[in-house]
């Protein structure tokens, strides 16, 4: 007994070390008929595909859209700008949207590409790119108004100014030879231009298909001798219903003009002054006459009258209208 006691401890470990091995036996023993208690699963399917899950793929979708949005540090301004608005006619506009536009005739979205201050009362007048030409002169033009390279033609910059009548400074005086009823050479003469009654001029002779000329006898006694485009077409004798008459044509421009023996005739041509608003340059020119734009070109002057004067680019042969100076002017809409 004693002996037990002293090794207790020995024969508690044996115990518990037969209780598991019988444990184990016990275990090993189950073990071996658990496939006669549980039948295995069958294979899994191979048959039709769940179907897709709408929320996924909207999920997945939205998750893709996300990653491309921008990251408010990598934004350009703030975030929370309101659009753009004005007051005009006592309303509050969205000047992107609607039919509203600020100055009438010229799209809003013009004016905000070219960033331009369109709350400005003025800006149809202003010159930002300081190239002579205004802001609706760029727009009608189609040009950029803040690039000075980029302008309308210099030839918009033109105006009429003034068209004035004058008299023609030939005066048929005789017949000087003829044979019978076929005239065959005639006296002109230059008058004054100021005073047609003044006969300052030289009597000059001329032949069917002659060129005439202005000759006018100078202080000095030199007589000089200017051309003019016209020529002697035909001449008429006294007729019991008229007057002897010829007639001249204008060799630049086909017009025909009739004279009659000793009588003052107004020229179709008036004196037209013509000037260059960006330069304040001005021309006193002639229908028929040609003028040069410096670092431009040269144009010739081909009709006039009141309203506005023809011009042709004699480089590229194309016309173009300018009007009087008084009608430039465009009002401007107002805006509160």
């Amino acid at each position: 007994m004693d002996h037990i006691k002293a090794h207790y401890d020995k024969y508690l470990l044996a115990a518990a070390g037969l209780i598991l091995a019988a444990w184990a036996l016990y275990l090993a023993g189950a073990t071996s008929t658990l496939h006669e208690t549980f039948t295995p699963l069958p294979p899994a399917s191979n048959g039709a595909a769940f179907a897709p899950d709408a929320k996924i793929a909207q999920f997945n979708a939205d998750l893709e859209n996300m990653k491309k949005r921008q990251l408010w540090e990598d934004a350009q301004g703030s975030l929370f700008v309101s659009r753009e608005y004005i007051l005009q006619g006592g309303q509050l506009i969205d000047i992107m949207q609607g039919d509203s536009e600020i100055f009438p005739g010229i799209p809003n979205k013009w004016l905000k590409e070219h960033n331009l201050d369109y709350t400005d009362k003025k800006l149809l007048e202003r010159d930002p790119d300081n190239d002579g030409y205004s802001n609706l002169e760029e727009f009608r033009a189609g040009t950029n108004p803040n690039d000075a390279g980029s302008h309308p033609a210099p030839w918009t910059k033109l105006r009429l100014v003034t068209i004035t009548p004058e008299q023609l400074r030939i005066i048929f005086q005789a017949i000087s030879n003829s044979s019978g009823d076929e005239v065959r050479e005639v006296q002109i003469n230059t008058t004054n231009p100021s005073d047609s009654s003044n006969r300052r001029g030289v009597s000059e002779f001329y032949k069917i298909g002659d060129a005439i000329k202005i000759v006018e006898r100078r202080a000095s006694g030199e007589t000089v001798k200017t051309p003019t485009p016209f020529k002697l077409v035909s001449a008429k004798m006294r007729t019991n219903d008229s007057e002897p008459s010829i007639v001249l044509q204008n060799t630049a421009d086909g017009k025909e003009i009739s004279l009659i023996q000793e009588k003052d005739v107004m020229s179709p041509y008036p004196r037209v002054t013509i000037k260059d608003t960006r330069t304040g340059q001005e021309f006193m020119i002639r229908v028929g006459e040609n003028f040069s734009l410096e670092g431009v070109g040269e144009y010739k002057l081909i009709d006039a009258t009141e309203e506005k004067a023809q011009i042709k680019d004699l480089q590229t042969e194309e016309t173009h209208a300018i009007s009087r100076e008084a009608s430039t002017a465009t009002p401007l809409p107002h805006i509160e």
